[in-house]
C-alpha cells in the first residue's frame, strides 16, 4: 500500500471511529468532520480530481454518499469506490442539459444603460437578461411561491419586494450538468465574472475620500450583492430545486455608474476576454482583478488594505517564491522613479501592512477619525500595477511563460541607469 494509501486508510478509520462514537453523521463534531474533509482532499489527490478541477462539486457529492453508505454498513475501507471509480461514472453519467435562473440587485439611474446588452458569454456560458415575468413564466406556481416566500423571509428585516421591480434584474442560463447543485455551482462561479470585471472597472482609478467624523464610510465598493437565491429547472420546466448561491444575502449599496464612461466600458470588456485567455500573464490578471474585487467588497478597512496588498504580491511574485515586502513596494514606485511623494507613499503602504500583520496595529485615524487616505494609497499603488500587467500583455510579455513575467519585474527592480547601460548593451551585441 503506497503511502498516500496508507494515510488515506487511517483517514477512513478515524471518521469510522467517530461515526460510532456519535452513532451517526455529526458534521458539527469535529471528531468526525475533519478527518472526512482531509479524507476527501487525499482521494481528490489519488483520483487526480483537484480543487479546480471541472467536476470536483459532483465529485464531492458522490464521495459524501458513499463515504456514508459504507459507515452505515460499518464496510472497510474500499479506495477504488471512493476514488477513481466516482470520476469514471461521473464520465460516463449522460449529462443533463439544464436551466439556471437567478436574480441579481443591480442599482443604476434610468438612463444608465447596462454593460451588456441580451446576452452575455462569461467562462464559456451564455447568460441571457429576461423579464421577472419571463421568469415567472417558465416556473409552475408551487416552485414560485417556494422562491418569492424564501425570498420574502430574507427581507422580512429590510425592505418589502417591491424594489424587486427596480433594481432586480433576472438571468438564465443553460447548463449541463450531472446534479441541480453542480449546475447552479457552475452558473454562479461563471456570473461571478460580471461582478469581478465591473466592479474594478467602475472603481479603478477612483479615489473618494471621506472625512468621516467617526469612523471610515469606504466609498468604493463593489456593484452587485450576491445573487442570493438560484432556482435549477429541469429541461421542459417540470421541476424545479432551489439553492441559496450565498450567506451574504443584501443589496449592494453602489450604484453602478461607469456606463457612462467610454474608456471603463472598453476597461470592463477588455477584463472578460482576459478572463477567457489561457496565457500566463492573463492567468496572472485574472487571479489579480478576483482579489482587487473582493478587496472592494469588504467594508473593514484592514480586511481591504490586506486584500489591496495581496494584489500587489500576485502581480509581482516570482513562480514558487514571495518577494520581500521591500521588493514589491520597489517595483511598483519605479512607475515613478523620479517622484519623491511616489517614494514615500509606498514606504506609508508597507510600513501600515506590517504594523497591522505583525504588531496588530490598526490604521492611524487623521484629525476628522478617517484611515480612507491609506486605503486610496494602497489603490493608486494597485491601479499602478494592474497598468504595468496590461501593458505587459498587450506587448506579449508573459503570453508564452511565466518565467517572462519574473525576468520582467527583476528588471523593474533595476534603477534607470542600469536599464539603460543593459539597453546599450544590447544594441553592442545586435550591432557586432
Amino acid at each position: 500500500m503506497s503511502n498516500n494509501s496508507e494515510k488515506a486508510n487511517q483517514l477512513y478509520l478515524q471518521a469510522k471511529k467517530a461515526f460510532r462514537v456519535n452513532k451517526g453523521v455529526d458534521f458539527f463534531n469535529n471528531e468526525f468532520s475533519i478527518p472526512t474533509e482531509l479524507l476527501l482532499i487525499e482521494m481528490g489527490r489519488i483520483a487526480e480530481v483537484g480543487r479546480e478541477h471541472k467536476h470536483r462539486q459532483a465529485f464531492r457529492q458522490i464521495f459524501d454518499t458513499r463515504l456514508m453508505g459504507l459507515l452505515e454498513v460499518n464496510a472497510d475501507f474500499d479506495q477504488n469506490y471512493l476514488g477513481k471509480d466516482i470520476l469514471a461514472s461521473i464520465l460516463k453519467q449522460e449529462r443533463k442539459k439544464q436551466w439556471v435562473y437567478f436574480g441579481v440587485p443591480i442599482k443604476h439611474n434610468s438612463s444608465t444603460p447596462l454593460p451588456f446588452g441580451k446576452t452575455i458569454k462569461l467562462d464559456g456560458i451564455t447568460f441571457y437578461s429576461i423579464e421577472q415575468k419571463q421568469f415567472e413564466k417558465a416556473h409552475n406556481k408551487k416552485c414560485l411561491d417556494d422562491f418569492y416566500e424564501k425570498f420574502d423571509e430574507n427581507l422580512k428585516h429590510r425592505e418589502s419586494r417591491s424594489w424587486l421591480l427596480k433594481d432586480f434584474y433576472f438571468f438564465k442560463a443553460r447548463v449541463e450538468t450531472d446534479d441541480p447543485m453542480a449546475g447552479a455551482n457552475v452558473a454562479i462561479d461563471a456570473f461571478k465574472l460580471l461582478n469581478i470585471c465591473g466592479t474594478v472597472a467602475q472603481n479603478r482609478s477612483s479615489y473618494r475620500h471621506t472625512m468621516s467624523s467617526t469612523a471610515t464610510k469606504l466609498k468604493s465598493r463593489s456593484i452587485l450583492a450576491s445573487m442570493g437565491l438560484v432556482l435549477v429547472s429541469s429541461e421542459k420546466h417540470a421541476d424545479c430545486e432551489i439553492f441559496w448561491s450565498s450567506d451574504i444575502r443584501t443589496k449592494s449599496d453602489e450604484r453602478l455608474e461607469f456606463t457612462t464612461n467610454q474608456e471603463r466600458v472598453k476597461s470592463f470588456s477588455m477584463y472578460l476576454r482576459i478572463c477567457n485567455e489561457d496565457t500566463p500573464i492573463s492567468k496572472r490578471l485574472r487571479q489579480f482583478l478576483f482579489e482587487f474585487a473582493n478587496a472592494l467588497h469588504s467594508e473593514d478597512p484592514h480586511i481591504r488594505q490586506l486584500g489591496l496588498w495581496r494584489c500587489l504580491e500576485i502581480a509581482t511574485s516570482a513562480r514558487g517564491t514571495n518577494r520581500s515586502e521591500e521588493e514589491v513596494i520597489k517595483i511598483i514606485r519605479n512607475f515613478y522613479p523620479k517622484s519623491q511623494s511616489w517614494q514615500q507613499q509606498g514606504s506609508l503602504i508597507k510600513d501600515a501592512r506590517n504594523k497591522y500583520v505583525h504588531n496588530g496595529t490598526t490604521l492611524e485615524r487623521d484629525v476628522w477619525g478617517s484611515v480612507d487616505k491609506y486605503i486610496n494609497w494602497t489603490q493608486e499603488y494597485v491601479d499602478k500595477a494592474l497598468s504595468i500587467m496590461r501593458w505587459m500583455r498587450d506587448n506579449d510579455i508573459g503570453k508564452k511563460s511565466s518565467d517572462e513575467i519574473d525576468a520582467f519585474f527583476d528588471l523593474y527592480l533595476m534603477p534607470p541607469s542600469t536599464l539603460a547601460l543593459a539597453s546599450k548593451m544590447d544594441k553592442g551585441r545586435v550591432k557586432s
